[in-house]
């Protein structure tokens, strides 16, 4: 059953006169009766009216023709009037023959009116109804209807309510789009500060229900609302776009929904969008919940993706011109016209052959064209200059450098698309039906819509986004992997028809989610992917429930809602195994893996999940960039479980994997230099860290330029191996360079700055700088307070350093503070067992034993080692060792002793900062000898 009945204003012959109703309590007005005069024109009969005036068919007496008059109601305002002349004056501006003419536009005896062009003929849905012609026709009208209505853009006039009624198809075969009765101009008008009545229905008053319900009481009429003064609704409710129901501002993209509900009631003989009043449809337009076609209608699935496109919700991601909307919708025809041309030319070969024919024609959904212009508003030379523009505006230091780095990944990514997107049509049209090709087409396009949600957020201009975009370009699915999703996609039931447009819808919002992570908002990411579950767990079709399922349990995962996470995670690993959908099994439980083995610390948990992931990699076969992640996640996993020397095999052969696959100059292959690099110093071999960390930077600045904040974060990272190796002056040289990026970035009061501060501040305390010291933590610190509150565990960092260097200037009251304040930060926000308070209760240990407090002393050094005894640097136990073993000598000097040798055994590195302890350890024990036996 139609939602909505439109309201019947029309230029044609053969209508009876009716009395309309107006808006509650306005009563009824009646139209000019036959023979009545208005000046040189003869009034003949009503041939529509509506709720901005009647339309008079009438002979112009003058000119001996027949005319359309369009007559003002009288009860109307002068906001009314004032419309009702913009039409006339904009019309007159346009002349084109899908266009109904306006002859003139006067005024007799107080009555205004509009002399317009009559054409004989009906109105499109008497034309349908009457004729009950093909889809072809049917279609072929509506193009011709478009073309009108894109002329009218083309003059900055907006419909606003385009509808079957509105459209006359004459007798002669011609087809023009009438009544702009309350058309707008695209430049501000005097309508433009009137609220809608959408708008003032979401107040919650009373008025505002009584609105509704009257409003709700014409739609169940079959009556509509196309005043729009004093805060009413613009347009047909059946027929209006999204933000028309919002009472947001309209465009032609406005028009263009219209449109294409216009065409969808025509071609499938029902609305898109059901709903028993205005209130139900409202919501479904606003949700883009599209009825699925009625069963036994003939319309081409590539008609109806045309609609659906048109039939966005959002605007940005309907067709952006009429014009373009009117070469897919030609595509259509042409298409189908080559098939026929196909099959009847094999009829001649036989019966048979005609009918293997017929049952091997590709399915709609995998059909395209060599005309189609698939990336235009997705990657074009518009778009590269918006993002440039954008990228320039945010007046970040390396915002151009980045565009150009960015602008030539995405053009790769766009060749390659297209490039494989011309071999798949070709195939295609010499190979005829392929389930793999229609699926490794739909898998094309759903590489095309990731990359056309990533180009909009990084339109969108802000910093984080800028400083991911290198990367998140470069970590956009290949499109080569769309040549085996085919045959993965192949091997699980498909979705039924009517839940097929629904699954696409979903998958977008899927793409937007993973573009806006890859992108740095996370909160957009979460939006984007909650939305997407939610949708998947009612329509009920497993593989896109798994997909849906995995990415929100991984944003969960980052978001650390652990417990949410989780399941999701599981619900998708165990799931996806039954849907056969082995690459969503796969990755689910790789996340699952690092979830819980690495980030709660489950960690035979997550070896468990380890296994079942390589499970799924063996079902769907060679893999190497799933195989790199399984390996690199579950190296991450031996790490925490103290497995150095296993978890460099892993990170090793995650390395290779990546590499041979993406090269060497891949950002993501730094990641992985940088993985090898951290377990490396772990395991004391600091110069092939060095030489790791050294690799992962140069691909970086490669990659990203040599003043990115990337590069930043590597120098870091070599910063702090350098601070390990004893090799201050270049430690602290590579983290004045850091600072030096993040200041310039972020600006010198940044958050992001106060790492680098306190890395430099450590350095410095080692090189016996301690007022240089003091001053970069205290910024540092007072940096963090400032911008994360005095309860983050982040502050609790700088504490230590301040702490420390109190400590070596003899200022034991300001460590002891310091490093309490630590203890309680770190033992509120990370538990009482947290391996980080091994630092402060080693110092303040140390600090407390020098003014005296030994039992208090040996308490803190006591749980600092047991802190440190596994998982910990042996220096870092070395340390605390040595500490204890000075507090306990007085009263237990074998235990004393042995803690300085295990002290001793703890430290046999060569680096500067091991042989100063080593010498240290050694001197205690020769002025602590043994006693005698």
């Amino acid at each position: 059953m139609d939602s909505g009945v439109e309201n019947n204003e029309l230029l044609t012959t053969g209508v009876t006169p009716t009395q309309v109703r107006d808006a509650p309590g306005e009563g009824f007005v009646q139209a000019p009766g036959a023979g009545s005069r208005m000046g040189r024109y003869l009034l003949l009969q009503e041939v529509g009216s509506g709720g901005m005036g009647v339309v008079m068919e009438a002979y112009d007496q003058e000119l001996d023709r027949r005319v359309a008059l369009k007559l003002l109601r009288p009860h109307l305002s002068r906001t009314g009037e004032a419309r009702m002349r913009r039409e006339a004056r904009m019309l007159a501006q346009l002349q084109h023959p899908s266009v109904v003419t306006v002859f003139e536009v006067g005024v007799f005896d107080g009555q205004l009116f509009i002399a317009m062009e009559f054409v004989d003929g009906e109105t499109f849905d008497r034309w349908v109804a009457a004729h009950r012609p093909p889809w072809r026709q049917i279609l072929g009208v509506a193009i011709e209807a478009a073309r009108g209505l894109g002329a009218a853009h083309a003059v900055g006039l907006i419909h606003r309510d385009m509808k079957p009624s509105n459209v006359l198809v004459g007798k002669d075969g011609r087809v023009c789009v009438a009544d702009f009765g309350i058309a707008t101009a695209t430049e501000p008008s005097d309508e433009a500060d009137v609220p809608s009545q959408a708008s003032r229905l979401e107040t919650g008053s009373q008025e505002s229900m009584e609105i509704l319900a009257a409003a709700s009481e014409r739609f169940k009429a079959n009556e509509t609302t196309p005043h729009t003064e004093h805060g009413t609704v613009v347009g047909t409710p059946a027929f209006m776009a999204p933000e028309q129901h919002r009472g947001q501002g309209v465009d032609a993209r406005s028009d263009q929904f219209a449109f294409c509900v216009t065409l969808y009631r025509m071609l499938y003989g029902e609305a898109p969008f059901a709903g028993d009043d205005l209130q139900s449809l409202r919501a479904r337009v606003c949700r883009g919940a599209i009825n699925p076609p009625p069963a036994g209608v003939s319309v081409p699935n590539s008609v109806r993706r045309v609609l659906l496109r048109g039939l966005a919700v959002d605007p940005q991601r309907r067709w952006p011109t009429m014009q373009q909307l009117i070469v897919a919708l030609e595509r259509c025809l042409r298409r189908r016209r080559r098939r026929l041309g196909v099959v009847i030319g094999g009829a001649i070969i036989g019966a048979s052959a005609a009918t293997w024919m017929l049952s091997t024609e590709p399915a709609e959904g995998a059909s395209c064209s060599a005309l189609e212009e698939p990336l235009v508003e997705v990657w074009d030379d518009e778009r590269r200059a918006s993002m440039r523009d954008a990228f320039v505006a945010s007046e970040l230091p390396y915002a151009l450098d980045t565009w150009s780095r960015t602008s030539r990944r995405l053009d790769r990514q766009a060749r390659r698309w297209s490039d494989r997107y011309g071999e798949v049509c070709m195939a295609m049209g010499d190979q005829g039906a392929s389930v793999t090709l229609d699926l490794e087409m739909g898998c094309l396009r759903q590489r095309r819509e990731e990359l056309r949600a990533l180009v909009e957020l990084l339109i969108d201009g802000e910093a984080e986004t800028i400083a991911k975009a290198i990367q998140a370009a470069a970590e956009l699915e290949p499109v080569e992997t769309c040549r085996a999703r085919g045959a993965e996609a192949a091997a699980m039931a498909p979705p039924a028809p009517e839940q097929q447009a629904e699954v696409d819808e979903i998958r977008l919002l899927l793409a937007r989610a993973e573009a806006a992570y890859k992108a740095g908002r996370i909160a957009t990411a979460f939006e984007s992917a909650e939305r997407a579950h939610t949708r998947a767990q009612a329509l009920g079709y497993p593989p896109v429930e798994v997909e849906a399922s995995f990415r929100l349990g991984m944003l969960q995962g980052i978001r650390s809602e652990f417990e949410q996470s989780e399941a999701n995670l599981g619900s998708a690993a165990l799931r996806a195994v039954e849907a056969r959908h082995d690459r969503i099994a796969a990755q689910a439980a790789i996340m699952q893996a690092f979830v819980i083995g690495y980030q709660l610390g489950r960690h035979s948990e997550g070896m468990t999940s380890v296994r079942h992931a390589q499970a799924a990699i063996d079902r769907l076969g060679p893999d190497p960039m799933l195989d790199a992640q399984l390996r690199v996640t579950r190296a991450a996993i031996l790490t925490a479980q103290g497995e150095f020397d296993e978890a460099l095999r892993d990170f090793r052969h995650g390395l290779a994997q990546r590499e041979k696959t993406l090269g060497h100059d891949h950002p993501v292959v730094a990641s992985s230099y940088n993985n090898l690099g951290s377990v490396l110093v772990e395991l004391g071999r600091f110069d092939e860290a060095l030489t790791a960390l050294e690799t992962a930077r140069e691909i970086w600045e490669g990659s990203y330029g040599p003043r990115h904040p990337m590069i930043a974060t590597a120098l870091n990272g070599i910063g702090a191996v350098l601070e390990q190796m004893g090799r201050w002056p270049e430690a602290r040289d590579r983290i004045e360079q850091a600072l030096a990026i993040r200041e310039q970035t972020f600006g010198p009061d940044h958050v992001n700055v106060a790492i680098t501060l306190d890395n430099l501040g450590s350095v410095l305390t080692y090189m016996g700088e301690y007022e240089e010291a003091r001053k970069a933590s205290q910024r540092a610190l007072e940096l963090r307070e400032r911008t994360l509150g005095s309860d983050h565990p982040h502050i609790a960092s700088s504490l230590v350093n301040l702490g420390l260097v109190a400590e070596k200037e003899a200022r034991f009251a300001d460590a002891v503070s310091y490093h309490r304040r630590a203890i309680s930060l770190w033992e509120e926000t990370l538990g009482p067992d947290h391996p980080y308070l091994g630092f402060p209760l080693t110092s303040v240990g140390r600090v407390d034993f020098a003014l005296g407090h030994r039992a208090q002393a040996k308490a803190e050094l006591e749980r600092a080692l047991t802190l440190r005894a596994e998982g910990s640097k042996p220096a870092e136990r070395a340390e605390t060792r040595l500490a204890l073993a000075m507090v306990v000598w007085a009263d237990d000097p074998q235990r004393a002793r042995d803690l300085a040798t295990q002290a001793q055994q703890d430290v046999t590195g060569d680096v500067p900062r091991d042989a100063a302890l080593r010498g240290e350890i050694e001197t205690w024990l020769q002025e602590h000898p043994a006693a005698p036996p």
